[in-house]
C-alpha cells in the first residue's frame, strides 16, 4: 500500500501573513508554534509522509534531504519528504493520485484551484488554512471529524 501523503504549503499554513516581521534565527520567517504542533498531530494521526508544494520547496527542489532537515529543525516530525511543483500544485496532486497515491490530505491556504478540480482530487481531501491564523486547534477538530476516514482503504477515492 502506498503511503499517506500530506501535500503541504508553508506560507499561510505554518507562517502567518499577520506576522511576517517575525524571523527565526536562521533569517527565514518563523513558523507559528501551534501550527507546527497541529501539523505534527496530523502527521501522527495518518503516519503521513510530506510532499512540500510551496515556494519554500523551490530552493530545495534537487535537495529534498536538506528540506527535510530544515523542517525537522523547525520542530516538524518528518517521516519521508518529497517536493512537488509549487507552480502546478493541483496538477501535481492529480498526477500523484493517478500514480496510485490515493490516500492524501492537502493543507494549503491557496485552496480555490483545488476546489475547482475537486471531481479529480476527491471529496474531503482539502484542509484550507487561514493565512493569518495558520493551522490551529479548530483545524485539528476538522481533521478529526471530517478527514480521518480518508485513511480508510475503503473510503471513496
Amino acid at each position: 500500500m502506498k503511503p499517506f501523503i500530506i501535500y503541504l504549503d508553508i506560507d499561510g499554513v505554518l507562517v502567518s501573513y499577520s506576522d511576517l516581521k517575525n524571523y527565526h534565527e536562521d533569517g527565514k520567517h518563523a513558523f507559528v508554534p501551534v501550527a507546527v504542533e497541529i501539523l505534527n498531530q496530523i502527521i501522527s494521526m495518518f503516519s503521513a509522509d510530506i510532499c512540500v508544494v510551496s515556494s519554500w520547496g523551490n530552493a530545495y527542489h534537487d535537495r529534498p534531504e536538506e528540506m527535510k532537515e530544515f523542517l525537522i529543525s523547525r520542530g516538524i516530525n518528518v517521516n519521508e519528504l518529497t517536493i512537488g511543483d509549487s507552480n502546478r500544485r493541483v496538477e501535481h496532486v492529480i498526477k500523484q493520485k493517478e500514480l496510485g497515491y490515493k490516500r492524501f490530505l492537502i493543507i494549503d491556504d491557496e485552496f480555490l484551484e483545488y476546489y475547482k478540480r475537486v471531481d479529480e482530487i476527491g471529496f474531503n481531501r482539502i484542509l484550507p488554512s487561514n493565512s493569518w491564523r495558520c493551522l490551529d486547534e479548530f483545524d485539528m477538530i476538522g481533521v478529526t471529524r471530517n478527514f480521518k476516514r480518508i485513511n480508510d482503504e475503503n473510503w471513496p477515492l
